[in-house]
């Protein structure tokens, strides 16, 4: 039994789909846009030792932060057991899906040890509220999720 036409035609034809299909992979991937968690990825991990403590000591309170939102605000409200005490940080609100979203805010309770933060309407979908807060010398974390609609 003989093969009809050139085989060797069909294997150039492979190599070059082959080369093709590789260098537009290539020219597609330089264009798209890759992001990490934060710029200071890295540095961030190093210390992550630092945030579990947070967490545990938060975790410990007996009574912990609680947070009210509606469509126009959050408002934090901190343990009444931490009356008369310094209580300062900042409230990070993370876009997951577009971190050029990403604000801060300063944490400057009123004497009924609260605080409410206004939201920024326009920009609807999942947002992560990261509150990073000290009593003193002493740090806590807390972080939740919430929903613009």
């Amino acid at each position: 039994m003989k093969l009809k036409g050139n085989w060797a035609l069909g294997i150039i034809v492979l190599y070059g789909s082959f080369a093709l299909f590789a260098l537009g992979f290539l020219f597609f991937s330089t264009f798209q846009r890759v992001e990490l968690v934060a710029p200071d990825y890295y540095d961030r991990e190093v210390r992550y030792q630092d945030h579990i403590d947070k967490v545990h000591r938060t975790a410990e309170l007996t009574e912990g932060l609680s947070w009210e939102f509606d469509s126009t605000e959050i408002r934090l409200q901190f343990p009444t057991s931490l009356e008369g005490r310094q209580i300062a940080g900042t409230v990070t609100f993370y876009r997951p899906s577009d971190s050029q979203l990403d604000y801060r805010i300063p944490i400057r309770p009123g004497s009924d040890l609260s605080q409410s933060f206004p939201i920024r309407g326009e920009i609807k979908g999942l947002w992560k509220m990261k509150v990073d807060w000290q009593v003193d010398a002493v740090t806590y974390y807390n972080e939740d999720e919430f929903t613009v609609e």
